[in-house]
């Protein structure tokens, strides 16, 4: 179709586009549906250099089968008998059989009818095809939903077990931290017992020891008192000895003590040989 178009000259430029439109008198309405009141009905295909087409009726664009449909019935279209060209009589007079029942039907006006049963038929078996392809898509759908229902139950019983144990988990730690509780009273109790225990063992302990000291600081000074007396009464002997032996001296007899605690330092002062038979 690009040959149609014109590539220019030497006087004028090449174009980019070529068209053609007929113009057809329905001044008798023999075309119908939306196109029956119009008096003049003008038909236009416009070629692009790029291969495309574009169709107008009444400088509308249309699609191609609108073009066709409303020359169904008429005479006119791909299998038209109404314009008688060269060689068409002998075309009809030699046709085959199918193609001279296109023309009778053609000419009958049953030719649309016809186009319309199989345009029918063509959406009729393309719905099928679309419905076998839902049901196809239907049937791997509802897989996916099945397993998505399996997982879905999965998850909640996961999340049922996960609560649970989360649970499960605080009722321990709780129970833990009450054991702590209870062993940090017992060790708290202990220690104070303890702690008692030991105050009342130091204090025991510094009674005892004050005691010690008591009982070991009393005998002392007696017997320091006896010491020094026994002490003096042999430093006078040993004078009154010495004394004796310069200026001889009757014996004398040495008083006894009161408290009768020096009796051995009494003893001691008596002269030898006096001692009682």
């Amino acid at each position: 179709m690009a040959d149609v178009v014109f590539n220019g000259s030497s006087a004028r430029k090449p174009v980019g586009t070529a068209s053609v439109e007929l113009v057809f008198d329905n001044s008798d309405g023999k075309l119908g549906g939306p196109y029956a009141s119009y008096n003049e009905v003008s038909l236009k295909r416009q070629v692009a250099r790029d291969g495309s087409s574009g169709y107008f009726i009444n400088s509308a664009r249309c699609r191609r089968k609108d073009i066709t449909n409303l020359f169904l019935g008429t005479g006119l279209g791909s299998r038209s008998y109404a314009i008688i060209e060269q060689g068409m009589i002998s075309r009809v007079i030699e046709a085959k059989t199918d193609d001279m029942r296109a023309f009778i039907e053609e000419a009958a006006g049953i030719s649309k009818y016809k186009e319309r049963r199989k345009e029918t038929e063509s959406r009729v078996a393309e719905t099928r095809e679309n419905l076998e392809r839902l049901q196809d898509v239907r049937d791997e759908i509802e897989k996916q939903i099945r397993h998505l229902q399996r997982q879905a139950a999965t998850a909640r019983r996961y999340q049922g077990f996960k609560e649970n144990e989360r649970r499960l988990t605080a009722e321990l730690l709780a129970l833990r931290l009450r054991d702590l509780d209870g062993g940090a009273e017992v060790h708290d109790t202990a220690m104070r017992e303890r702690e008692l225990a030991m105050q009342a063992a130091l204090a025991d302990q510094r009674g005892r020891r004050g005691s010690y000291r008591e009982a070991a600081c009393i005998p002392h000074r007696p017997e320091r008192t006896r010491l020094g007396r026994t002490r003096s009464l042999l430093r006078s002997r040993r004078r009154h000895l010495a004394d004796g032996a310069d200026h001889p001296a009757q014996p004398r007899v040495a008083r006894a003590p009161a408290n009768g605690s020096d009796t051995g330092a009494f003893d001691s002062q008596r002269p030898r040989g006096s001692h009682r038979a």
